[in-house]
């Protein structure tokens, strides 16, 4: 006779600012979904210090406020790279 354990249950979500801000902040990430390839899930183990970050970035506390500061920037700063929008200095 062999004991199972139960799978834990998943929290699963698409907004990558959010991911981000909970694989920074311990969150177990179990695996990631491409079952669509435009778009791709973050399954994270759910369990009561996940759904406290998950209130936590959705408050906008100064913690996530520095993560969401950094990701758009970090979009600002991509988009003049492929837009060519900002000028380049070349040497």
């Amino acid at each position: 006779m062999s004991i199972q354990k139960d799978k834990p249950e998943i929290f699963s979500s698409d907004n990558f600012p959010l991911c981000v801000y909970l694989k920074t902040k311990g969150c177990k990430l179990l695996h990631i979904s491409k079952e669509n390839p435009r778009r791709a899930f973050f399954n994270f183990e759910e369990n009561p210090k996940l759904q406290k970050e998950v209130e936590n970035f959705w408050q906008n506390t100064k913690e996530v406020k520095i993560v969401k500061d950094f990701y758009q920037t970090q979009k600002e700063l991509k988009m003049f790279l492929y837009d060519k929008s900002y000028p380049i200095k070349n040497d």
